[in-house]
């Protein structure tokens, strides 16, 4: 189960902080009533999941409703945090379509209250296939009616031309920076390549700082 305070033990009080401005930022950013916000990195290993995961529970503590959907197909991790099987998810729904029914059975119930999790589902041969922005749209405006706020876990901006398609259908795109681990060109290469997709990036979160 994810943990607010699930960092190293001198950068808790930190951490905490930066989460508590991020819910704030996001709340903020709800008020002009968008649903989807996706989460991304320049490159792996970056925190995206475990800042996903926080922000998520801090928000369903204030009473919003949060849907989790993980879009990292070749390395979920989503499921894992939450300690829920991976063996649905949102390939299942993409493969059968929009109008298929069942979706109960896909989206999850999570630990946490008014959490709930798609995991990304068996990763299948076509699964970039699967990634029709027609398709997409019509998810994400059936899960709208369902839910506050809809967070999405994408893979890297410069390993997966997914995340560049996800970017542009959703109304705001959260950029993962961790701190001192990768050249500043790096993510500025990440910015130029969301810019190039026209992604609303709202803003950028710092994260894996040390003292």
């Amino acid at each position: 189960m994810p943990k607010i305070l699930s960092h190293p033990r001198p950068n808790v009080a930190k951490a905490l902080d930066q989460y508590l401005h991020l819910k704030a930022h996001v709340m903020f950013w709800m008020h002009q009533e968008p649903k989807t916000l996706l989460l991304t990195s320049a490159e792996r290993e970056s925190g995206t999941t475990t800042a996903l995961s926080n922000l998520a529970v801090l928000l369903a503590h204030s009473g919003y409703r949060v849907l989790l959907i993980d879009a990292c197909f070749k390395h979920p991790q989503l499921h894992r945090n939450f300690r829920i099987l991976n063996v649905q998810g949102l390939t299942t729904i993409l493969a059968q379509g929009t109008q298929s029914t069942g979706w109960d059975a896909v989206i999850m119930d999570t630990p946490i209250p008014n959490v709930w999790l798609l995991p990304s589902g068996p990763l299948s041969a076509n699964a970039a296939e699967l990634f029709e922005p027609l398709l997409i749209n019509e998810l994400f405006t059936a899960l709208k009616r369902r839910y506050d706020l809809i967070l999405i876990d994408a893979p890297p901006v410069l390993d997966s031309a997914d995340t560049l398609i996800l970017s542009a259908l959703v109304d705001g795109v959260l950029l993962i920076i961790p701190s001192g681990t990768h050249p500043r060109s790096v993510h500025l290469k990440a910015i130029h390549a969301l810019q190039q997709a026209h992604a609303p990036v709202i803003g950028s979160i710092l994260t894996q700082f040390s003292e």
